[in-house]
């Protein structure tokens, strides 16, 4: 189907509306010392259906299609958006910083994937009754094992991006909170989106599951990630090396880097699991190149941030009724439990590593920044018909309040440490 002249009048005119008011509203999030995601979203609030489509519902329809040829490119538009989110947010997740303070991270990511994971499956499985009406999408109505592992994943999942401005806003990302705290993101993310492919996939295999089928995906998922994160890492330097002397840099990097995601990307569909996890693997095998440098990264950051990412993050809103959607309950009870886990899981095995306790909690605290990577998450599965409309709302809430919240309660927990060592200071010289 082809758009007539008016109608692609009408979405060119959409896509400008939306692009002017995510950045404007992003940046205003940002000068308030908040991540840009938050404007972002709320600029898809205001012209969707919660707000600007539910006043002027045919106007809205025009400019912001939902199908069609017009709903076709605002889908097409949306997935490139969220492939080249991913990738960027891969080229940031260094495997080298693993080596600092591995024992810290390996313990703390333990904790933040295991317990979460643990109390979202129990919750899920043991709360049926509850969230039964509310959680299961058309695919996953008949699955309430694939729905269980979905939330218990959801809450898994932390958001190295959100996580690094909060540490980075606070001058703590260099500290040993921060250096483990990022390390143990990264462990977080790659485990959290491995078992979030393997979830999805499951979800294809139709409803008489063949435990070989899953078994062949699993295996090729995690055959492709070794050799994306093994074989493929030297190779790509090797590469980027030669290019960076014959070629103009560093925009061939930025177009070789989008063509490795769209292949892995093409490669984990292929598998039967999201190219969402392909793209961030892709990412995460380029991070580690010399070649891959802050100036080289700048240019695909600076394209992602300005473009992809505000409309991504806005046509969410243009999907979503969150008026309709909004569950009170639901959403104080998946908040409870995604801080729960989280919290406790990374807070105590810090300690267990033998961080102080002030340090412990605010790694804790840190880790339940769930940010845009829970949003990218739960839009996937959403889409793929594996959760409800509410359960979709529940999970943005619980992503932009423990981003919210992060960096409040870490700068409250170091500075009562503080004050506590003046105090026992204080008490030993007057002694």
């Amino acid at each position: 189907m082809n758009l007539a002249a008016t109608e692609l009048a009408a979405v060119f005119l959409g896509l400008a509306v939306l692009l002017l008011v995510s950045k404007a509203l992003g940046e205003l999030a940002r000068r308030l010392g908040h991540a840009a995601v938050i404007g972002e979203l709320g600029a898809g609030i205001l012209l969707g259906p919660t707000v600007f489509g539910g006043i002027f519902p045919e106007l809205a329809a025009k400019i912001f299609p939902k199908t069609g040829a017009g709903g076709a490119f605002f889908s097409v538009l949306q997935g490139i958006g969220v492939l080249i989110f991913l990738l960027t947010a891969g080229t940031e997740t260094h495997l080298s910083r693993l080596r600092q303070h591995a024992r810290a991270a390996i313990w703390v990511s333990a904790g933040g994937v295991i317990l979460p994971f643990a109390i979202g499956f129990t919750s899920a499985h043991y709360g049926h009754g509850f969230f039964a009406g509310s959680l299961a999408g058309p695919v996953a109505a008949g699955k309430p094992l694939v729905l269980e592992l979905f939330f218990a994943t959801a809450l898994a999942i932390s958001a190295l991006p959100v996580i690094a401005k909060v540490l980075m806003d606070l001058g703590l990302l260099r500290s040993e909170i921060g250096v483990v705290t990022m390390a143990a993101a990264i462990l977080d993310d790659l485990a959290g989106w491995l078992i979030f492919a393997c979830v999805l996939g499951l979800a294809t295999l139709g409803s008489e599951l063949r435990w070989s089928d899953l078994a062949a995906m699993i295996g090729l998922t995690l055959l492709f990630s070794a050799a994306m994160l093994v074989g493929f890492r030297p190779l790509i330097h090797r590469m980027f090396g030669w290019l960076r002397t014959h070629t103009p840099w560093p925009s061939t990097f930025v177009t070789l880097s989008i063509v490795c995601a769209f292949i892995a990307a093409a490669m984990t569909e292929w598998i039967g699991v999201h190219g969402l996890f392909g793209a961030f693997i892709a990412g995460v095998a380029i991070a580690d190149s010399d070649h891959a440098d802050e100036a080289a990264r700048k240019p695909l950051e600076e394209m992602s941030l300005s473009f992809f990412a505000p409309l991504f993050f806005a046509m969410i809103g243009l999907r979503v009724d969150f008026i309709r959607g909004f569950d009170g309950p639901l959403i104080a009870v998946v908040l409870a439990v995604a801080c729960l886990g989280k919290v406790l899981g990374c807070g105590i095995m810090a300690r267990i590593a033998g961080l102080e306790p002030a340090k412990a909690w605010s790694v804790g605290f840190a880790m339940n920044a769930r940010g845009a990577m829970e949003i990218v998450l739960g839009l996937a599965a959403f889409q793929a018909g594996l959760i409800s409309e509410k359960l979709f709302v529940a999970l943005v809430v619980m992503a932009l309040v423990t981003s919210l919240m992060s960096a409040p309660v870490i700068r409250w927990l170091l500075r009562r440490e503080q004050m506590r060592e003046i105090e026992h200071n204080g008490a030993e010289k007057r002694a």
